[in-house]
């Protein structure tokens, strides 16, 4: 279910103004070196909200199931095994 309520959330700020959406940032479980670590990604750079997760503008694609929590400029917005707080 936070699956869902994650999609809703990042389809309702790339639909919103530009001002919503500013300052925005995901944060992600990735592998790196063979160890796991949180990085940020700029919700800007996010070119497709799918079902199953998002492509970054690189071309990435970010499972759903890897975000630990969006927030923008210090508020969290959505966090993983969290209420939704927006």
């Amino acid at each position: 279910m936070g699956e869902n309520v994650l999609r809703d959330l990042l389809n309702r700020l790339k639909w919103s103004s530009a001002e919503q959406a500013a300052g925005v940032v995901v944060e992600v479980r990735i592998r790196d070196a063979g160890e796991e670590r949180v990085a940020g990604v700029d919700f800007e750079s996010m070119v497709e909200i799918l079902a199953a997760g998002v492509t970054g503008g690189d071309g990435r694609f970010l499972p759903y199931q890897r975000v630990v929590r969006v927030r923008r400029t210090g508020e969290v917005l959505w966090e993983s095994g969290g209420e939704r707080r927006w």
